[in-house]
């Protein structure tokens, strides 16, 4: 397998879970993480959203 899904270590902040997968999908690394940023926003809003009561 020549494309196979692997971290990249060299290239990646964290863990390197971005740059690998951006390697993989053969897509620009940045990109990849913006969109990620957003998801994990927004999913955490999301989550916020439902634990925190409204005011009344």
């Amino acid at each position: 397998m020549e494309n196979q899904l692997r971290r990249d270590t060299y290239n990646g902040w964290i863990g390197g879970v971005c740059a690998g997968l951006a390697k993989h999908l053969n897509i620009d690394v940045v990109l990849l993480r913006i969109i990620f940023a957003f998801f994990v926003l927004f999913w955490l809003y999301i989550i916020i959203w439902i634990i925190v009561p409204a005011e009344r």
